[in-house]
């Protein structure tokens, strides 16, 4: 049956569902009739709208760092760490979207462990890409990999040659350095030591 609604006199309570926890709890009549979703919480509340927040600036169709895991994940939001990691900020404290990540779809993050990248994109929250361990455990498995050579092989690399010649070229055109971070999911930095030759000179021809 319809839920009969009247407005004037006391506020008219309307039994609803919370849209993240499901619990049964009730809303004003107005906002009933004005809001698609309902909390039975302010807590619930927050967290709806983070989450939709987390996926309104995921693009799961960003570049492949290393085609053995297939794509990274890209980040639209602005806010970036000096070294290029994503950030969110949920009631005013700022989270790193790659551990947001892992606890949305692996789990809790164990007690003084770091979310590493096997993809080595600081910008990727791609769920799979991510695992949990120490800072030693990631330098070893850099090394493990054969990622501590010179160019496109280089430990601290995140791009193939190829892509380091488009950010050249995006660079070239007048393309500013944010918007390049943002297209390649890595920091402004980043970028910036790859135009001025300090990284990748082989490729820029730019000496130093």
């Amino acid at each position: 049956m319809a839920t009969m609604i009247t407005y004037g006199g006391p506020t008219v309570r309307v039994p609803v569902e919370c849209s993240l926890c499901h619990q049964s709890c009730t809303t004003s009549a107005r906002l009933y009739q004005e809001k698609p979703v309902h909390f039975c919480s302010v807590k619930c509340r927050w967290e709806f709208s983070s989450e939709e927040r987390f996926w309104s600036h995921i693009v799961k169709t960003g570049p492949v760092v290393r085609p053995d895991l297939g794509e990274c994940w890209s980040w639209t939001g602005r806010d970036l760490s000096p070294a290029g990691y994503p950030r969110m900020r949920i009631r005013g404290k700022r989270y790193f979207v790659h551990r947001l990540s892992y606890e949305k779809h692996v789990g809790p993050i164990p007690e003084g462990m770091n979310v590493l990248h096997r993809c080595d994109n600081p910008g990727c929250p791609n769920p799979s890409h991510l695992f949990t361990g120490t800072l030693f455990d990631n330098n070893r498995d850099r090394h493990n990999k054969g990622r501590d050579a010179f160019g496109e092989r280089g430990g601290n690399t995140r791009f193939t040659e190829e892509q380091v010649r488009d950010i050249l070229n995006l660079s070239a055109t007048g393309l500013n350095k944010a918007e390049i971070a943002r297209k390649y999911g890595t920091g402004r930095s980043t970028i910036w030591h790859i135009v001025r030759g300090e990284t990748w000179r082989h490729i820029s021809g730019i000496n130093g």
